[in-house]
């Protein structure tokens, strides 16, 4: 016989199962729920590491482009102020050859041959009538006027159609060949004929630098 406790016990029974069949239910659906909050957090979290990451990468790589690029000019610059300071020198050296040669024995063959060709390219008839200046050192003139005047009468000039007037020291020797309506201007003074050849002494300066510049850092 089924007594009232025995009813009350499955009773009790019955409505525990239930609650907990409930109960794991929604325990069941709020792991899952919570998982899923995890794992989309994850992934946004994982997201946020992986841009922080790259944007970390790529200020790097930029700082890193930046202190390469610094380096760049900076040894760019080294290597200009070397080039120039060694083409400088040079330059020096020849001006300073220029001089002596201007003292040299050749030099009187070296003007008058110079002049020669500079007379040369003006006509006889462009010559007539027309004041030649030539500028050349005190010394040039006490040595080589009378052999100037041979040569400027053998073009059909007059000796009082050309003037002399000093050459500044600074350009060592040579001459500068003109006329007073400022059609022609021939210059072939030492100075201007080594500073002609500075782009070709920078080339060739450049080029030993790349060959041995670590001898010179």
């Amino acid at each position: 016989m089924v007594t009232f406790e025995d009813k009350l016990e499955l009773f009790k029974s019955m409505v525990y199962d239930k609650v907990k069949e409930e109960s794991d239910a929604r325990m069941e659906k709020m792991n899952a729920e919570k998982e899923r909050i995890l794992s989309q957090n994850k992934e946004r979290l994982q997201g946020e590491a992986e841009k922080i990451i790259e944007d970390m990468i790529e200020r790097g790589n930029l700082k890193k482009q930046e202190i390469i690029s610094q380096e760049t000019m900076e040894g760019r610059r080294r290597v200009l102020l070397k080039l120039s300071g060694f083409v400088d020198t040079l330059m020096q050296r020849l001006y300073a050859r220029g001089a002596e040669f201007a003292k040299g024995e050749g030099y009187r063959e070296f003007f008058l041959n110079k002049l020669e060709k500079a007379f040369a390219c003006i006509a006889a008839k462009e010559c007539a009538g027309r004041t030649l200046m030539l500028e050349l050192t005190a010394k040039d003139r006490e040595m080589f006027e009378a052999d100037i005047r041979r040569l400027f009468e053998r073009r059909g000039c007059e000796n009082s159609g050309i003037e002399f007037l000093e050459l500044a020291e600074e350009h060592i020797g040579g001459f500068v060949l003109t006329d007073k309506d400022g059609t022609f201007r021939i210059n072939s003074s030492l100075s201007e004929m080594i500073d002609e050849n500075r782009e070709k002494v920078g080339r060739m300066v450049f080029e030993y630098l790349e060959e041995n510049g670590d001898d010179y850092e």
